[in-house]
């Protein structure tokens, strides 16, 4: 990962982030917020065009919940 964010390292033959992204369409997800921070400029290119909404942690890592919470206005209202 010295070049490369975790989720784009390839598992099976792509990136790890598109078997959960596959995963959440499957599963009938309407809106989907990718968090970023590492090498954030990778995954928003790799992302690109996917309708996948960036949420980019730009200073300070945020972990869990701030990230989950600086992440509500894309994600929309109810559950």
């Amino acid at each position: 990962t010295a070049d490369l964010p975790k989720p784009l390292i390839p598992v099976a033959g792509r990136p790890l982030i598109d078997h959960a992204l596959a995963i959440a369409a499957e599963a009938g997800a309407g809106r989907i917020v990718v968090n970023t921070h590492y090498r954030a400029d990778q995954m928003a290119a790799h992302l690109a065009g996917s309708g996948v909404l960036i949420s980019h942690e730009s200073e300070q890592i945020l972990e869990t919940g701030g990230g989950l919470k600086a992440a509500l206005p894309l994600l929309g209202p109810g559950p």
